[in-house]
């Protein structure tokens, strides 16, 4: 019974730890990539007639580059008033974590110095701050913690038996709930995604290239 509860306060933890940790390091990301994406003008494409350059650029100064401009201005008041109807900042659907466990995860993330996420250090990361929590619910019996990851698991679990059935014409992935991409195995015995870095796939990419070009040119040669 006692090892049952402890591996069901580990999975909702863990799950919980990873929210806190990887939902705002992969935003930061997506807004670096939106930001370099809209600032450099894509590859010129012949086969194209649309205008070319710099995207937020066309936004904004349209007749500048031969277009015409159709935007729609919407009031800054209306867009508010429609969030605070629709979307209130303060709904629950948006806390990435509850409250009490970021009450939790902000002194232990600092304790661990506050290191910088990136895709080659957050396992690192992670596994020290899950370290942290374990410790603290082992050591220090924190009452309130573990009462907030088994009512986190209770929801896990009516959200998952809520299941949306399949649409008609789609099928069941091959691969089922697993994860999706390469994974690695750690010494824990858990499964990690393995992130990747455009950067190093393109470098090897290139790599390739080179050498195919020598290969070829070595054979052209002789």
């Amino acid at each position: 019974m006692l090892t049952t509860y402890l591996k069901t306060i580990s999975s909702s933890l863990s799950s919980l730890v990873f929210r806190w940790l990887a939902i705002p390091w992969l935003q930061s990301e997506l807004d670096k990539w939106v930001i370099v994406r809209n600032r450099t003008p894509p590859r010129a494409n012949t086969k194209k007639v649309l205008p070319h350059g710099i995207p937020e650029l066309m936004r904004e100064k349209p007749e500048q580059f031969g277009a015409l401009n159709f935007k729609i201005p919407v009031p800054t008041e209306l867009i508010d008033r429609l969030e605070a109807e629709f979307a209130p900042p303060d709904h629950p659907v948006f806390q990435l974590t509850p409250p009490l466990f970021n009450q939790r995860a902000s002194p232990f993330y600092s304790s661990i110095g506050s290191p910088m996420i990136t895709f080659r250090t957050f396992w690192d990361m992670y596994r020290q701050l899950l370290h942290c929590f374990r410790q603290d619910l082992e050591t220090d019996h924190d009452e309130a913690m573990a009462s907030l990851i088994s009512s986190q698991r209770a929801h896990t679990q009516e959200v998952e038996e809520d299941s949306i059935p399949l649409m008609e014409g789609l099928r069941e992935l091959r691969q089922g709930d697993q994860v999706v991409g390469a994974y690695n195995h750690d010494g824990d015995g858990s499964d990690y995604a393995s992130f990747t870095n455009d950067s190093d796939e393109e470098s090897e990419a290139n790599l390739q290239g080179v050498t195919l070009a020598l290969f070829a040119s070595f054979f052209h040669t002789t």
